[in-house]
């Protein structure tokens, strides 16, 4: 069975997980603080040194980074971890699949998949249409912002935005 190697990389932990290729539970998760290692790679290591999936059975990568991965060189705010999109293919194998995302672009993009039983309201909530925009905000390294756009055929769409640049207006 294939699966995706996931993780979420913030200035303070690593949270890793596998998933079966086509499913949407995380599986092994193990969250590695992320002073504990010099770089990426070496968490990445630990992990699946200790995980039942072998490196050759990954087929994909998936990283969830707390900073801008439209970068050459990705760095991250509260860590000395970096390294480049090469890299990451080269540690896992140049035929992987590989994604890196910003780690609220990667929430904005889970949004289908919750259940009711997923989510919380909070105060005197409206009924929420699922095929109108929503955003996501929630404090991490800093303030994380996503607005999702849902489309009727095919994935969302995940606006950007500009770092530390926001604009709440309240209607």
């Amino acid at each position: 069975m294939s699966h995706a190697l996931i993780a979420d990389l913030g200035g303070t932990n690593a949270r890793f997980a596998i998933v079966p290729i086509h499913e949407y539970e995380p599986l092994e998760v193990r969250v590695l603080p992320c002073k504990d290692y010099d770089n990426f790679f070496d968490a990445a290591s630990e992990y699946i040194n200790h995980c039942s999936v072998e490196l050759a059975d990954i087929d994909a990568v998936v990283l969830a980074i707390a900073d801008p991965v439209n970068k050459p060189v990705i760095r991250f705010s509260n860590n000395p971890w970096y390294f480049t999109r090469s890299e990451i293919e080269s540690y896992f194998g140049k035929d992987k699949a590989v994604a890196l995302l910003n780690d609220f672009d990667a929430v904005g993009h889970c949004l289908k998949v919750l259940s009711t039983d997923d989510v919380i309201e909070i105060g005197e909530a409206k009924p929420v249409d699922a095929k109108e925009p929503c955003w996501v905000v929630d404090s991490g390294t800093g303030l994380g912002v996503s607005c999702v756009v849902p489309q009727e055929n095919g994935p969302s769409i995940i606006l950007l935005r500009r770092r530390r640049t926001y604009r709440f207006v309240f209607l």
